[in-house]
């Protein structure tokens, strides 16, 4: 799906999440005491309902009605404008859009719509392939359905999307998973070449463990995560406030460290293989 998608995976990752930073306190003009921070534990020291945004501490009540950082921090929902770069690419965009009933990904090198009605998503994608004897690239053009069969209600913060549950994915249920609290894992019978930008699920499989609880926007999904596959994928993920961040281990190509950062309207991320991509709010 173009360089952007191709970069993000081949170079460091499957990125996820958002952030904010700050320590101390100080007192504003207007007379009343701001405490500065690092993270949303040191807030709640200072009051039950404070989190930690672009360094201060806020009341979270306020955030998405113009409060500290002046946009809506309560949901990713919205239309974002993604553009991303790595030396020696050219730059290259995508247009992201989210809410509870859609998920719409859209680029010069292909798309892919997922829209739901009730548990089920019926999808549609269009996508870049490459030869697994060759370097040639070709096409490929899927419709399918995903199914969530058993929907567990639980907060995932910012995430308009309803994920918890068991799932099964394609015309003859070529895939299934489980998205948990605390643990998630999915695997693929022989479904053949994905996107050439997204991880080999084929004949595979993919588990991630929460090792460690920690405070988020991004709700349960909080925590120190160990991710691994049967395809040699091995990371360490922690999501923490509005930030993920991680590193993965040199057996796959998706070795690297990278940062992903929420901030209201505006989410930024990098690898350290030098992607960097910034993605705002419409």
């Amino acid at each position: 799906m173009g360089n952007l998608s191709r970069k993000l995976a081949s170079d460091g990752c499957v990125i996820l999440a958002v952030g904010l930073l700050g320590c101390a306190s100080n007192t504003g003009t207007s007379g009343e005491t701001h405490f500065l921070c690092g993270n949303t534990d040191e807030c709640r020291a200072h009051g039950s309902n404070l989190v930690c945004a672009q360094g201060e501490c806020v009341d979270e009540r306020s955030i998405g009605a113009g409060g500290s950082g002046g946009g809506t921090a309560t949901s990713l929902e919205g239309v974002w404008d993604v553009v991303g770069s790595t030396v020696g690419y050219p730059s290259t965009s995508m247009v992201v859009t989210l809410s509870p009933t859609s998920l719409l990904i859209d680029n010069e090198g292909g798309f892919l719509h997922a829209t739901r009605q009730g548990e089920l998503w019926a999808v549609d994608s269009s996508y870049t392939i490459r030869s697994r004897v060759s370097d040639l690239l070709g096409r490929a053009d899927r419709h399918f359905p995903a199914t969530r069969t058993s929907p567990v209600d639980a907060d995932l913060g910012v995430i308009p999307l309803p994920l918890l549950g068991d799932w099964t994915i394609g015309n003859e249920q070529d895939c299934t998973g489980t998205f948990g609290d605390g643990s998630i894992s999915g695997g693929c019978g022989p479904v053949g070449p994905g996107p050439e930008w997204a991880p080999d699920l084929d004949e595979g499989s993919v588990t991630a463990t929460r090792m460690e609880t920690r405070s988020s926007v991004f709700g349960t999904l909080g925590g120190a995560w160990t991710v691994t596959s049967t395809k040699g994928v091995a990371c360490q993920v922690t999501i923490h406030d509005a930030t993920i961040m991680g590193t993965c281990g040199s057996a796959s190509r998706f070795a690297g460290a990278f940062t992903l950062q929420y901030d209201q309207d505006v989410v930024h991320g990098s690898t350290s293989n030098g992607l960097e991509f910034t993605a705002q709010r419409r």
